[in-house]
């Protein structure tokens, strides 16, 4: 049997006399059930098409006319000096430009899928802890496309969690110098590292990053790959640490020269690393190398013959899904989850207020459960109410159940008149937040991110220790039965106008103000702005039944001039009728190898069915830009993506079609109120902006209008937000209106990455007209001004 290129490979490598010790000794490493942790460096990216750390500090000093001197920090290993001296001369968002162009999304697009990249091998060679200094989503994405995302990721600061990616808890993804989604946690320019590591001259181990390195080579042996291994600070951590207690090793380039493989052996050793040497230019010998050591790996752990993606699977999840209706103990008796968690997991929350007549009580609560039951809902309560409506039902529901839930109420629950939704778009106040101190903050925002289902499900137990510090952080709060009982009310505030959104904003403050004046009075007050059945929605708790009177009198005085309509819905018991505060097991089976911010744009690509469901996945999951768009935005992918879905083409540009036509509408309609405001002359702005002084206001398309409202801005503190440039948009509009999108199947892509790429700018420009005009944008698609997306 002719061996294959890769096994030649293998074997010259194994001849080589260098590798006479340690390649024997990474493979017996590997087949060990404590194996290696990966430790990756920026070569196993730019196979992929992104640039080595010192390739792009060359061009950026080429583009910035500073070669000589970044060449000359290059020289001596200076690699921090370089960047920064690039971030002064560039300018902190020029910089942070270079960065994305190089290392961000649109790049990383076009580097998958590719099967043979040497990255592709990492997910096969270990089910535990990653740890990178890139800030590229290269292994994110390479462990996507194995069916093996990361549990969670850290970066460098995130010093609470460090003993848990230290302790194998998980398959975790460690950036020790961060990431290029996170401006605010790199390490890359003098003054980061000094923060970070300590003075240039010695590695203080008292702060997070150098402790949490020398944790790691204390404690596992670490298999570095496509890291440059030159006089960095990990290394400087490796050879402080000293006779490290276990071997770590490295997969590097042979030299040319003797006297450089001399001087390379020595290095390395010196800090306590086991070179593995491969062939001079013959890279591809590292993913022979990644893909010999993970079938050995799988071999020693499953039995020779058992290397398929199925048993990897199977090696990599250790503990069972979490099923309906499992006890959780006494440990969750009243408490919650907090709504941040409920959005991670890509769950909304909705109300429904149901009628049901006649109303028996005890066959309410059969139906209700039997829902709950047959959908493996959580967090789902139901309140017995006064009026002309008789529940008030409140689920957090995964995105993809809502129409069902919805749908099921009426067949479930017997004489069932009518279901009337609200759709919560913003959680304005609970009254268990306080303010917490920024170390907290940031603790908090680490736990978050690292919240899985099986972290849930033992919290849920009361077996994670981690229980008590979710509370500490407000991530769970205590939400049980109070003595003696108080009355249980909910408030639903409408407006008969629409509102301008910084209106909206103003009331909603004003709203929570009191609430929180008066928590005295309203313990346990929660308020929402969503749309449905009202627009905001006050849920609170008194003792004296007369004080009810007391907040609808106070929001009609202060909102009567927006005819503010406000209708009381008395609970007739203090606490719910059935229901409980679990995450359901639903929330975990429809979270299985799905991407939450695809679920929560469009849950229908999953199961991936076809072709066209895993191209809306990847657009999706790839573009920077949708993940920055709100409410609004996610509505128009979602009505551009579904007839993608179905192959309907004439529903993408209808929808397209709706944008536009709202976009031009609100623009051209408000343009001469807008100048007149900031003071300019119509007909001269008109001739500065090349439109015609004879046009008819109605006759103005969206390229007039924008290149008016570009021109009249200029000079203003507004005009780098909104710019001059609008071709590409304003093509895609002509072509929307004229009927030119030839293949709907074949351009989706590349129209939506245009619109999307204007999406922020129109959205700025619209707030401003805004502000001045007074006027409120009631389109279907835009975000509102005001609130955060």
């Amino acid at each position: 049997m002719t061996e294959s290129p890769a096994s030649d490979l293998i074997a010259l490598i194994r001849e080589d006399p260098l590798n006479e010790r340690n390649f024997p000794a990474l493979e017996e490493q590997v087949r060990k059930p404590v194996g290696v942790v990966p430790f990756i460096g920026a070569g196993l990216s730019m196979p992929l098409g992104f640039s080595g750390w010192t390739e792009f500090l060359r061009a950026e000093g080429r583009r910035n006319s500073l070669e000589g001197r970044i060449e000359d920090f290059i020289r001596i290993g200076d690699y921090e000096e370089a960047a920064e001296l690039l971030q002064e001369t560039m300018g902190f968002t020029e910089f942070e430009d270079a960065l994305n162009a190089e290392f961000g999304d649109t790049r990383l697009g076009r580097a998958f899928p590719n099967p043979d990249a040497a990255v592709m091998c990492i997910p096969r060679l270990t089910n535990g802890a990653v740890f990178t200094t890139n800030f590229d989503c290269v292994l994110e994405r390479a462990f996507e496309l194995s069916s093996r995302p990361f549990s969670y990721k850290i970066w460098a600061g995130h010093s609470d969690l460090h003993t848990r990616a230290l302790n194998h808890d998980g398959h975790v993804l460690v950036k020790i110098h961060g990431d290029i989604l996170d401006r605010q946690g790199r390490v890359l320019t003098l003054g980061e590292y000094r923060e970070h590591y300590g003075s240039d001259e010695e590695i203080d181990f008292e702060l997070p990053l150098p402790n949490l390195l020398r944790r790691l080579f204390d404690r596992d042996p670490v298999l570095f790959l496509g890291c440059s291994l030159n006089n960095d600070r990990t290394l400087r951590v490796l050879k402080k640490i000293g006779g490290a207690a276990n071997p770590h090793y490295a997969i590097v380039e042979r030299p040319a020269s003797e006297s450089q493989l001399s001087e390379r052996r020595k290095y390395l050793s010196n800090h306590w690393i086991r070179a593995i040497w491969f062939p001079t230019g013959r890279f591809e010998s590292v993913g022979a190398l990644l893909n010999h050591l993970a079938g050995e790996r799988l071999d020693a752990l499953n039995g020779p013959g058992m290397r398929s993606n199925e048993t990897g699977d199977r090696l990599r999840t250790g503990a069972a899904k979490p099923k309906a209706g499992s006890d959780a103990g006494q440990y969750w008796d009243g408490k919650a989850w907090d709504h941040s968690v409920h959005e991670r997991l890509g769950e909304t929350l909705v109300f429904y207020l149901v009628r049901v007549r006649p109303y028996n009580e005890a066959e309410v609560v059969r139906a209700f459960v039997r829902i709950v039951e047959e959908l493996g809902l959580g967090s789902v309560r139901v309140y017995g109410i006064l009026g002309n409506m008789d529940l008030l039902i409140r689920a957090w529901l995964p995105a993809s159940l809502a129409t069902r839930f919805a749908e099921k109420l009426p067949k479930e629950l017997h004489n069932c008149k009518g279901v009337y939704p609200f759709t919560v778009d913003r959680v304005e106040h609970r009254w268990y937040e306080k303010p917490l101190k920024e170390h907290d903050r940031a603790t908090r925002g680490s736990l978050l991110n690292v919240l899985d289902w099986e972290m849930i499900e033992r919290v849920q137990r009361g077996e994670d220790a981690a229980g008590d510090e979710l509370e500490r952080l407000q991530l769970v709060f205590e939400n049980g039965a109070v003595q003696p009982p108080r009355i249980l009310f909910f408030v639903s505030i409408n407006f008969q106008d629409s509102l301008r959104t910084d209106v909206m904003r103003a009331v909603s403050d004003g709203i929570r103000g009191f609430l929180v004046r008066s928590e005295h009075k309203y313990p346990r007050a929660t308020l929402d702005i969503g749309h449905g059945f009202c627009q905001l929605l006050v849920k609170a708790e008194t003792e004296e039944f007369f004080l009810i009177r007391e907040i609808t009198s106070w929001i009609s005085e202060q909102f009567g001039g927006h005819e503010v309509i406000t209708e009381t819905w008395l609970c007739q018991h203090p606490r719910h009728l059935a229901g409980g505060s679990q995450i359901g097991s639903v929330t975990f089976d429809v979270l299985a190898g799905h991407d939450l911010f695809v679920l929560a744009v469009i849950p229908e690509v999953y199961p991936r069915r076809s072709d066209r469901h895993s191209a809306v996945e990847r657009f999706l999951k790839d573009n920077y830009e949708a993940k920055k768009t709100g409410a609004g935005g996610r509505r128009f992918l979602r009505e551009c993506l579904l007839p993608i879905l179905r192959n309907t083409p004439g529903e993408f540009v209808t929808t397209l079609f709706r944008l536009f036509f709202e976009w031009e509408g609100y623009l051209r309609g408000n343009h001469r109120e807008f100048l007149g405001k900031i003071g300019l002359n119509p007909t001269n702005v008109y001739k500065d902006a090349k439109v015609s002084v004879d046009k008819k206001a109605e006759d103005l398309t969206l390229v007039d209008v924008l290149q008016i409202y570009s021109w009249a801005v200029r000079g203003t503190n507004d005009a780098a937000e909104i710019g001059t440039h609008w071709t590409e948009l304003t093509n895609l509009r002509n072509a929307t209106v004229h009927n030119r999108i030839v293949s709907v199947d074949d351009e989706w892509k590349n129209v939506l990455s245009v619109v999307l790429s204007h999406w922020q700018r129109i959205r700025f420009l619209i707030c401003v007209v805004e502000r001045v005009t007074g006027k409120p944008f009631t389109g279907t698609y835009l975000d509102p001004c005001g609130f955060a997306l």
